[in-house]
């Protein structure tokens, strides 16, 4: 429709991805528009946007070039930049429409929440070093997934040398997801004087990882070192705490290998993940903690029973003590979800009121299908709330 004729106010126009073909949508005004964007799912464009008296950039997220007609003005064409995709240009460069454009770019980057990504070819997001030129610092978050105009993409690598001099990093969340992440490996021979992996130079108090990671470990052979593990927590001598989330059913070996300072290692699946592997000191020193009812899984599982000291969670009796404290978390319910408002990267752990907890991980919101009363932990204090 032409609902938008003339609203000079407007500057940039998004198409999400729940559309797919856009008809009539302006015919005049919107002279001062200077970027459209169209989602991944859009086929067709039959809409003029040639008013504007802007050189515009035009965003198109589709790997096949949507149908389009002579949507934009000359000076568009000539002036603006059209970005595609990685890997598509040429497509793009040979699709009626759009080959008109002098500017073609492919997407090669984003930020999100301050941290940035390369698209790769299969249009997934690797993590890279900060692109603003800054250095990653305090607590960062590794979502599953980040949102771009719209449209969800999801975060499968971490290239190797994202971390590289962030000293500053204290703590690392790897956000849950059933989807592996991959850890880059790096390109130059390994020596005894260049041996480093992800998070080398992060001085590490905490790690919670929520999904499985797929690393290298390989023999070389240097006077110092037999083996190449690129787990990006090797060798920290920092990481004192690690949390191993729910979704992670296997740990790929030597995980933590060189880590002799960890002294809490907090479990939380039911089942106990495979091919754990702990230094000898943490299994001397540090507490296992790991949910009720499962100390026979874990003290019968390689890699878990070799710990001196096991405990399970506090029992729900303890736990509901807390509860209504002067502190207590924020919780939103909506929908059947339920969000937690502060300690917005902490671990937050739901129980109902039999005592069965429900859910234990980072990611925010958290759905519920049953309706009733749930015990909701952040940090240490505990809600009740009702779903």
């Amino acid at each position: 429709n032409d609902g938008f004729d003339n609203r000079n106010d407007f500057i940039e126009i998004s198409f999400g991805n729940d559309v797919t073909q856009i008809r009539n949508f302006i015919n005049t005004g919107c002279s001062n528009l200077k970027t459209v964007k169209f989602g991944n799912k859009v086929e067709s464009i039959l809409a003029n946007f040639g008013n504007s008296l802007e050189a515009m950039s035009v965003y198109s997220y589709n790997t096949t070039p949507p149908a389009l007609e002579h949507a934009f003005a000359n000076k568009t064409y000539m002036q603006g930049t059209l970005y595609v995709p990685k890997g598509c240009k040429d497509v793009y460069l040979a699709a009626d429409g759009w080959k008109d454009f002098w500017n073609v770019e492919e997407i090669s980057s984003i930020t999100d929440n301050n941290l940035s990504y390369n698209f790769l070819d299969d249009n997934t997001l690797a993590l890279i070093p900060d692109a603003t030129g800054d250095i990653y610092s305090g607590q960062v978050v590794i979502p599953a997934t980040v949102e771009v105009d719209g449209e969800v993409y999801k975060v499968s690598t971490i290239e190797a040398n994202a971390f590289d001099n962030a000293y500053g990093v204290t703590s690392v969340i790897i956000e849950d997801s059933k989807e592996p992440l991959t850890i880059g490996e790096r390109e130059e021979e390994i020596t005894d004087n260049n041996y480093r992996v992800l998070l080398s130079d992060c001085k590490l108090d905490s790690v919670y990882v929520g999904r499985e990671l797929t690393y290298q470990i390989k023999e070389i052979e240097t006077p110092k070192y037999v083996l190449y593990n690129n787990s990006p927590f090797t060798n920290n001598a920092y990481l004192s705490k690690v949390t191993v989330g729910p979704e992670v059913a296997t740990m790929g070996g030597a995980m933590f290998y060189g880590c002799r300072n960890i002294r809490n290692v907090y479990a939380t699946g039911m089942i106990p993940p495979l091919e754990a592997e702990f230094e000898t000191q943490v299994y001397e020193k540090a507490t296992l903690t790991i949910p009720k009812g499962t100390l026979e899984a874990y003290t019968t599982t390689a890699g878990w029973e070799e710990f001196l000291n096991i405990v399970e969670e506090k029992v729900f009796s303890d736990i509901i003590e807390n509860v209504n404290q002067p502190k207590t978390p924020v919780v939103v319910v909506s929908n059947g979800e339920l969000n937690v408002m502060n300690g917005s990267a902490s671990e937050i752990a739901v129980y109902n009121m039999s005592g069965n907890l429900i859910y234990r991980g980072v990611n925010r919101p958290v759905r519920i299908d049953i309706h009733g009363v749930y015990i909701v932990i952040v940090d240490g204090i505990a809600a009740k709330v009702v779903i």
